[in-house]
This record gives C-alpha cells, sequence and structure tokens, in this order.
C-alpha cells in the first residue's frame, strides 16, 4: 500500500525543529461492515475530527480497499458488522512541509470478552526507575513463543517507542530498561489458548507518572532501532502463525480475518 501525503502538518501535535523528521502515534475507534465477498461495505470512525477532514477521508479510502475472508454463518456468507481499533502512525518534515500517514494495527474485539487481564498474565512489569524520574514511558510489542501450556519459551521485543519527554541521548539506554523490565515479566506469563509453538503478540504500554497522554490526538513518540534475535526474525520471515492480543490480554474476534496487508512501520 502507499501512504498518501498531506499538507495537514498542524494536525499533528508538537513540535520539531526544521530540519527533524517527527513521529506520532494515535488510537482510534468504529465500526465497519463486512459484505458476503469480504468486501467492506461501510465504515465510521469516532471522535477522529482532530484529524482533519483530508486526512480522515484519507484513512476511510484505505479501509474502504480492505478485503477480508467473508464471515460464513449456517454455511452461507452474510455481512457483519464488528467494532473496530486503530492504531495510526504519522510522520512529518518540517523541511520539506510533507507528512505521512499509515495504519499500523487494525483490531477488531469480540464484544462477548472480558476486558479484564488474563489471570495468568497479571504479574506487572517493574517500570524502570531511572526512565519514571525523567518522565520518560514506553510501547513495547512483545512476541512470546509459547508451550503447550502457554508459557513462554522465548520472548522478544519485536518494537519499542518511547513516549513522554523527549528521551534525548538517553534514549537507547532507557529503551534497554524497558525490554528487561518487559520480558523479566512475561517469561511468568501463561497465555491460556495460544497454541504450542506458535508466537504470540501483545503491546505493553509504561505511562510515566505525572503525564497524561492525550485522550484523543496525535502522540509524539520516539523510537528506538533494536535487533531482533535469530529465533524471532526466521520464525516471522516463516510466516509463522500469531496470535495478536491486546494490550489487556484479550484476543481479536475469531469472525473477522483481514487478508490485506498492513502499512508497514513508518521511518525517517
Amino acid at each position: 500500500m502507499k501512504y498518501w501525503m498531506a499538507g495537514m502538518l498542524l494536525a499533528l501535535a508538537g513540535s520539531a525543529q526544521a530540519a527533524d523528521t517527527a513521529r506520532f502515534t494515535a488510537e482510534v475507534e468504529g465500526t465497519l461492515t463486512i459484505g458476503t465477498e469480504g468486501q467492506v461495505l461501510d465504515v465510521q470512525l469516532r471522535d477522529a475530527d482532530w484529524m482533519g477532514e483530508p486526512v480522515v477521508e484519507g484513512y476511510l479510502l484505505k479501509i474502504r480497499g480492505w478485503r477480508f475472508e467473508p464471515v460464513v454463518e449456517n454455511g452461507e456468507p452474510v455481512n457483519a458488522t464488528s467494532p473496530m481499533r486503530l492504531r495510526l502512525a504519522a510522520l512529518r518534515n518540517d523541511a520539506e512541509k510533507t507528512a505521512r500517514f499509515a495504519i499500523e494495527q487494525a483490531w477488531f474485539p469480540d464484544p462477548e470478552q472480558s476486558r479484564e487481564l488474563p489471570a495468568g498474565m497479571k504479574r506487572h512489569p517493574v517500570y524502570p526507575a531511572d526512565a519514571a524520574r525523567n518522565g520518560v514511558g514506553a510501547v513495547v510489542i512483545l512476541v512470546a513463543r509459547v508451550d503447550a501450556q502457554g508459557v513462554p519459551e522465548d520472548v522478544a521485543v519485536e518494537y519499542l517507542h518511547l513516549t513522554g519527554r523527549d528521551p534525548g541521548s538517553h534514549g537507547r539506554r532507557l529503551a534497554g530498561q524497558f525490554v528487561k523490565a518487559t520480558q523479566a515479566a512475561a517469561r511468568r506469563w501463561r497465555i491460556d489458548g495460544a497454541d504450542a509453538r506458535g508466537l504470540v503478540r501483545i503491546p505493553v504500554k509504561y505511562t510515566p507518572p505525572a503525564f497524561s497522554p492525550p485522550r484523543a490526538g496525535w502522540e509524539r513518540v520516539y523510537p528506538v532501532t533494536l535487533e531482533s534475535p535469530a529465533w524471532l526474525a526466521g520464525a516471522l520471515a516463516g510466516e509463522a502463525q500469531v496470535l495478536d492480543l491486546a494490550a489487556n490480554g484479550t484476543r481479536a474476534s475469531s469472525k473477522l480475518r483481514l487478508l490485506t496487508p498492513l502499512d508497514p512501520r513508518l521511518d525517517g
């Protein structure tokens, strides 16, 4: 998929030096309806006006082009409506006066699932004290390879960005602290329902003390490049089955399967 360009730079909160490239993320919710051939019949984003009309229309156009595996009931394909959560990304270049936008995650919750963290995953990571003192948070995308009991045999961080205050030259050091804290907690989890030797992906969020992320709107983030271990790179390259969980440990609805690849992560 191609990214679309927009001049709506004022829609991106925060500031950057003239020659800087700044990265932002946001989360939005909505609904979509899937037709009998897996096409998107209707899509609505809720409380998304803060993005500006051209950006909202760009996202809607992209979603309308998605294709799903048809939803079948009693042996027949049917129309299906589902709630939807999206993690959006934007990359702003002030020097070129351009911005790029992408959808990095699409989540279709099962309305019947509990939103409480499963018992086997209630061991929370310890917030790194150094990062807390400096007002720095993180979003860590963790991938675990589990055994038949759902116990992680291997854990690795696929992606990480820092939030809150600009970490400056301390970004890599603070990122390493979040990696260690997340992996230490995950090794003691039990992830029910995961296939033996399968992969589970889950986001882990750290909100720095006395910091309130925006309820709606773009949040400036600071990505840190990490090197994936060989086992994870090999598993993902081999198109291993990955069970994606929400931050509260719940899985997506089994009725909806998106066939269209999402955008790769934006970079500078």
